[in-house]
């Protein structure tokens, strides 16, 4: 399974980008601590922050959103 995680200037301002980005390395620490995490890519720049993940199984994830 592929799993992307990523936040961009499309859907925050950029103090919300720094905040969710410190965010996702948590989420990422935690998916690899529950998962066998195949290969990964970090992308940041100054106006997106992504992880794409290839892992073994659909993990199960909270999006936060109501």
């Amino acid at each position: 399974m592929i799993l992307n995680i990523r936040i961009d200037h499309k859907t925050a301002d950029i103090n919300k980008i720094e905040e969710s980005t410190r965010n996702m390395d948590e989420i990422f620490a935690n998916i690899q601590h529950d998962h066998q995490v195949q290969e990964y890519v970090q992308v940041k720049t100054c106006n997106r922050a992504e992880i794409y993940m290839v892992l073994d199984e659909a993990p199960y994830i909270i999006s936060g959103e109501d």
